[in-house]
């Protein structure tokens, strides 16, 4: 969870499985790593929400988002793609991604710095 550029809050919660896991079937319904995936990043963000530990805890905690980044997109067929698409849409709060979506969406956030002249400061750890 972190800040956003402009200042308000962006609470995310993420669940990462590995490229190798199934995202959809062959008949367009969503494996069971990504219903046990979704469930627990779900859970985790019930967890955040829960007071008083998310007053103590995170104080300025607001809407938290979920992602579960499972498997790879790359090979889904065109039904493939619109069961998830669908998957998506009916899961607010919710979004399920494959790791070829997330390099996709670092690559582009990438490029986007570098046309925009985004300073970019390395900063050192102190140990």
């Amino acid at each position: 969870m972190r800040p956003s550029i402009d200042g308000d809050r962006s609470d995310v919660a993420v669940e990462i499985e590995t490229p190798a896991k199934q995202l959809v079937t062959l008949d367009n319904q969503m494996s069971a790593y990504v219903t046990h995936a979704g469930a627990q990043v779900t859970e985790y963000r019930r967890f955040l929400e829960r007071p008083p530990a998310a007053q103590t805890h995170f104080p300025n905690l607001d809407q938290v988002t979920c992602v579960a980044v499972v498997g790879l997109e790359g090979g889904l067929t065109a039904e493939q793609q619109q069961a998830l698409r669908n998957y998506n849409r009916e899961h607010y709060g919710l979004q399920l991604v494959g790791f070829d979506w997330l390099a996709r969406r670092g690559r582009a956030m990438r490029e986007n710095m570098i046309r925009t002249g985004v300073a970019v400061r390395q900063h050192t750890r102190i140990a």
